[in-house]
């Protein structure tokens, strides 16, 4: 099982969340794909479903946790995450 955490810059967030995370789907192993926005206190988290879609889920805002699913539902609290950022 592969999961792959990006932290997205202004300058790389449309190629990070375009071409690269189309390539990553090509890996069979590749599960969960955590993008971290460094502009703003948001994280989307894309897991792949048992069909082989994909289904996004946006955390938006300080209050916000994060549920990372492959990783036995690891919280991820966007607060924490951002603190001192």
């Amino acid at each position: 099982m592969a999961i792959i955490v990006e932290v997205l810059s202004p300058s790389t967030a449309k190629f990070d969340n375009g071409t690269k995370f189309e390539y990553y789907r090509t890996l069979d192993s590749f599960k969960e794909c955590i993008l971290i926005h460094q502009d703003r206190h948001r994280v989307t988290v894309w897991t792949k479903q048992a069909d082989g879609s994909w289904l996004p889920k946006e955390y938006d805002g300080g209050s916000e946790t994060a549920v990372l699913h492959h990783l036995q539902g690891c919280p991820l609290a966007l607060e924490r995450l951002y603190r001192g950022i």
